[in-house]
């Protein structure tokens, strides 16, 4: 037995387990007898042991210990925050446990866990802070309905995130939230939020009051009540393909395409070109892309100094849908949810998709799959035929 001062030494027991403990004729001569919750440990998986520091936490470290594989750190208290830079560069750590008493996660918490694919948030937080999962490897994530503010940058450049769903909890955006999330392709604002919305199933996050849309994804479709494209909306979108800017808008941010690098397709609707900055498009290679504009436009887009670097202009038809194909035809348009297929198409031949008022609502090449927002009659105009399909 043990032959060291025992009542030095404090014996952390289960929940409800102390009385038993206590009146032990061994275990009872512990110094102290405390009992432990799942509050007071953070469980972990990771390649090695995480070199993590009491000073990150707001109670002290009891014991940390490591093996195959599975970590597990006991403190003295109960853990209610998670401080700044806890796990910064953790690039091992796969999972975590989070307690359950948690109510705050600080700046850069998580930042470079590369290997941390997904993370359960405990409904006790209420703050996700700047930068706690930029650049680490979530490709899923829950944001629970306690949350009131996600951070600057909270996301930023976790490309491998594929959905998000803002809550009605949430009364506050910082900048750059989602920047550089480029495999986004679903965004969802819960339909009882207060300050934002996404509106007509548009895969964006709006702001409610102002009509501006703060935060886009590469299937974006910008529904015609926006009024301002905010600045860095689509910053490092790079999966975005293609946009189509309906004349509700009146004016777009700084950096708004930024770095688009995908960027092949680009239509406004304005008979006046709108004025923007020169910044708008920076590391978007404008020259590879083409700007569809209304009928009888196109030299006032070519004079403009910032539309006239794009790489063809070409103007819409002053009808969308001129005509409908018939069904002998090589090209196959089959339509399943809300997904419509196209096949027999050569490999970089433009595939536009229109809804029933005649405004391009998605665009493709080749053989491809195109995703589209509710039901209804959409066209597609492939190698100048139009083909009518119903969802």
């Amino acid at each position: 037995m043990y032959k060291g001062d025992l009542s030095k030494c404090t014996l952390y027991v289960p929940q409800g387990t102390s009385e038993l403990y206590k009146s032990d004729a061994v275990w009872g001569k512990f110094g102290e007898i405390a009992e432990f919750t799942h509050n007071n440990v953070i469980t972990y998986e990771a390649t090695e042991k995480l070199d993590v520091s009491a000073e990150a936490f707001n109670a002290s470290i009891v014991s940390h210990e490591f093996k195959d594989g599975k970590g597990t750190i006991i403190f003295d208290a109960d853990v209610t925050s998670i401080g700044v830079g806890a796990f910064y560069e953790c690039s091992g750590l796969t999972s975590i446990n989070i307690p359950s008493g948690v109510t705050s996660i600080g700046e850069s918490a998580f930042s470079y866990c590369t290997g941390l694919t997904s993370i359960t948030i405990p409904n006790s937080v209420r703050r996700i802070e700047n930068y706690v999962f930029s650049r680490s490897g979530l490709t899923s994530i829950e944001i629970p309905s306690g949350v009131t503010s996600i951070g600057e940058s909270a996301f930023r450049y976790c490309k491998g995130l594929t959905s998000i769903t803002i809550p009605n909890s949430v009364t506050s955006i910082g900048d750059f939230a989602f920047d550089g999330c480029s495999g986004l392709t679903s965004i969802t604002v819960g339909s009882d939020n207060p300050n934002y919305d996404s509106r007509d199933n548009c895969n964006a996050i709006i702001e409610t009051a102002t009509n501006t849309l703060i935060a886009g994804c590469m299937n974006t479709v910008i529904p015609n009540s926006v009024t301002n494209i905010g600045a860095s909306a689509f910053l490092n979108c790079t999966g975005l393909t293609s946009i189509t800017i309906p004349n509700s808008v009146t004016s777009i941010g700084d950096y708004a395409f930024c770095n688009c690098t995908s960027l092949s397709s680009f239509e406004v609707n304005w008979t006046t070109p709108l004025r923007i900055l020169s910044n708008t498009f920076i590391n978007t290679d404008l020259s590879k892309c083409t700007l569809y504009v209304p009928q009888g436009t196109s030299e006032l887009y070519k004079a403009d100094a910032v539309w006239g670097k794009f790489g063809e202009i070409k103007e819409n038809s002053e009808n969308a849908i001129p005509y409908v194909s018939s069904s002998n035809s090589d090209i196959k348009v089959y339509a399943s949810g809300n997904t419509i297929t196209i096949t027999g198409v050569s490999a970089d031949e433009p595939v536009a998709v229109y809804n029933s008022n005649g405004v391009r609502v998605a665009f493709g090449t080749g053989n491809c799959s195109i995703q589209v927002n509710g039901n209804g009659v959409y066209y597609i105009r492939i190698e100048g035929r139009t083909f009518k399909i119903c969802m």
